[in-house]
């Protein structure tokens, strides 16, 4: 028995094609960041309530839950990066406005973190200008000094 043949995926071969492809996701969608937002949202807060509620009845019903909430958390901090590049809301006062909430919500203060990560923009990839909120790059010579 053969399976059946999957059909042919049509992958765009030049930068135009790839630019062709992806032009309806370059500008923000209200709609889109409205309901991402909220669905979010309110799972966040569902399953904050559920560890207040389970955590009477026993640890190990709460610690499964707060791994969820962890990546709640984490898609919420997405989010705060995209208001922080404007690319979540279209006016720069709501991506300020909403990335701020989200913050008090991650525990990340919302223009703080925008200044160091605009700073880190800058200076990535720059050896002259590295170790600022980046990840420790050696030259090849660098390296092969190291113990």
């Amino acid at each position: 028995m053969t399976a059946a043949a999957a059909p042919a995926v049509q992958v765009p071969g030049s930068p135009r094609d790839w630019n062709a492809l992806l032009a309806r996701y370059r500008e923000p969608s209200l709609t889109r960041s409205f309901v991402q937002l909220l669905t979010t949202t309110a799972v966040f807060v569902g399953l904050w309530w559920l560890m207040l509620w389970s955590i009477d009845i026993s640890y190990w019903i709460t610690l499964p839950i707060t791994i969820v909430e962890g990546g709640v958390t984490v898609r919420l901090f997405m989010f705060l990066h995209d208001c922080v590049h404007g690319s979540f809301f279209r006016s720069e006062a709501a991506n300020s406005w909403i990335g701020s909430v989200i913050g008090i919500l991650t525990f990340t203060p919302f223009r703080y973190w925008r200044r160091n990560h605009v700073l880190h923009h800058a200076t990535v990839g720059n050896l002259d200008k590295r170790d600022y909120n980046d990840i420790h790059t050696l030259t090849v010579k660098e390296y092969l000094a190291q113990s």
